[in-house]
């Protein structure tokens, strides 16, 4: 199993840097969350998912923090390209929302 001082170390570490999971991110509204945890004898991972609305980008954002002894690319918590937009045209959505509301 994973020393948890070791992985203590890692959470402490991002949020050193910012990089930790923040609830309360000021540049977007949270929808929904998730957790993903996965381990084994020796390695040990754990993915974190926040789902908000950025006003400034007007878009719908997954954030992806990523944790473990075995990840395969990146660093520990998260980078500009964990960032994933879910609606591509939001202005779209908004506007057909907006006209079934209507009728």
């Amino acid at each position: 199993m994973a020393d948890v001082s070791a992985i203590l170390e890692q959470f402490d570490a991002a949020a050193d840097e910012a990089v930790f999971v923040d609830l309360g991110n000021g540049y977007y509204y949270p929808l929904d969350s998730r957790l993903h945890a996965y381990h084994d004898a020796t390695r040990w991972a754990l993915v974190v998912e926040l789902v908000g609305y950025n006003p400034r980008a007007r878009a719908v954002l997954d954030v992806l923090y990523v944790f473990g002894n075995w990840l395969t690319s990146g660093e520990p918590g998260f980078e500009n390209d964990d960032f994933l937009r879910r609606i591509e045209d939001l202005e779209a959505v908004v506007r057909e929302c907006q006209a079934s509301a209507v009728t």
